[in-house]
């Protein structure tokens, strides 16, 4: 994988897991370019995470303290892929 796929796929996304297991495979897509890095949907079991400076101010700005809830459940309700 070319580290410019990956820097071009960090430089665009908000958040981007380091380790996890998605809920339907089938329903991701490739990064163009990439063999390994997809778009994700839903997941569970996080392992690891990176955020970018804009999608660690959208977190912090919906107030995470108040809302107490796993990582797991948090992170795909605000990034728009949780699946209810």
């Amino acid at each position: 994988m070319s580290s410019l796929i990956v820097d071009a796929h960090l430089s665009l996304s908000l958040c981007s897991y380091v380790g996890r297991k998605a809920l339907h495979w089938k329903d991701e897509q490739l990064v163009n370019g990439s063999t390994r890095l997809v778009w994700p949907r839903y997941s569970y079991w996080t392992l690891g995470y990176l955020l970018s400076q804009r999608g660690a101010r959208k977190l912090l700005e919906a107030e995470p303290l108040g809302k107490m809830l796993p990582v797991d459940e948090y992170l795909p309700i605000m990034f728009d892929v949780h699946p209810q």
